[in-house]
């Protein structure tokens, strides 16, 4: 069979499914991703954040800090900068400068 048929798979397909919807539907991709099992949630939390910040980077950044492990928040911070600055550099600097 050329579908791998493990977890992995799924969890790939998942985060592109809610990250597209994060785009469209901001609040039920958020809380679908908030339904899934802690194992499954880091790396869709991480896509769905990404996603946000095309559409609202305000809040895709505060998503993307509030679902960081600790020992991530500075690589976070400079994914969303580098991320934001690319549309806005002056919001992502003073968004920066809040924080």
């Amino acid at each position: 069979n050329v579908v791998r048929k493990t977890g992995k798979s799924a969890e790939e397909a998942r985060a592109a499914i809610l990250g597209q919807l994060a785009m469209m539907e901001p609040d039920q991709a958020i809380k679908m991703t908030a339904a899934l099992p802690e194992n499954e949630r880091k790396d869709v939390s991480q896509r769905v954040g990404t996603m946000l910040m095309m559409s609202d980077p305000e809040r895709g950044a505060a998503y993307m800090l509030e679902n960081a492990e600790p020992d991530k928040k500075g690589q976070v911070y400079q994914q969303v900068v580098a991320q934001w600055a690319g549309s806005d550099p002056n919001k992502a600097g003073a968004w920066l400068g809040a924080q």
